[in-house]
């Protein structure tokens, strides 16, 4: 796994730049009327695309990365995009990381797996919240590009395993092209307990 100062130096290079947020939840903006409320994260946000894109949408976003250069590029792109969102430096692995309690309404993951962070993430999310997560899949370790260590990768169906007490809206695992699995899935409301 990358260190911090080598995230930081492929940031200043430009990489991980892109513009376009990922398909899939460019797709799960139907579902936004759900939430009573805008207030999101994007969890390993490296350059923004996907935050920016919340802000665009209307979320109170917080951009969370542990690499200072991926935060400085998301605030030099949300400038320019003429959006506002906030960013936090922290370490997703660190086993102190805490995203709060109940205090989102969409917490969104791509391209990031580090399982113990499951347990915050379904702490911080309020109850109706949404999480939209995506990340590689096994099938992407027989594919060129993408990770290389098994313990960055997903099992078949592991995202339905480990959010099965939440109702799935959405839900896909791609093994043509690449090896990615995708979720939408609401926390249960309280009333629903």
């Amino acid at each position: 796994m990358p260190t911090q100062d080598q995230w930081n130096e492929r940031y200043r290079r430009g990489e991980h730049s892109q513009d376009v947020p990922d398909a899939f939840l460019v797709g799960c903006s139907g579902y936004w009327d759900l939430l009573s409320s805008r207030v999101a994260a994007d969890l390993a946000c490296g350059a923004g695309r996907h935050a920016i894109h919340l802000a665009e949408q209307g979320f109170q976003t917080t951009a969370i990365d542990f690499a200072e250069a991926g935060l400085e590029a998301t605030r030099d792109r949300a400038a320019g995009r003429g959006v506002e969102l906030e960013t936090r430096m922290l370490d997703l692995e660190a086993p102190a990381a805490d995203l709060g309690a109940e205090a989102l309404d969409l917490i969104v993951v791509v391209h990031f797996l580090h399982r113990p962070l499951f347990k915050p993430i379904k702490r911080a999310l309020r109850p109706g919240g949404l999480i939209v997560y995506k990340t590689y899949t096994r099938d992407q370790l027989a594919l060129p590009e993408g990770p290389t260590n098994p313990a960055y990768v997903l099992e078949a169906n592991e995202l339905l395993r480990e959010f099965g007490d939440y109702r799935v809206l959405r839900y896909e695992e791609k093994i043509s092209g690449e090896g990615t699995a995708a979720l939408l899935a609401q926390k249960p409301s309280k009333s629903d307990s």
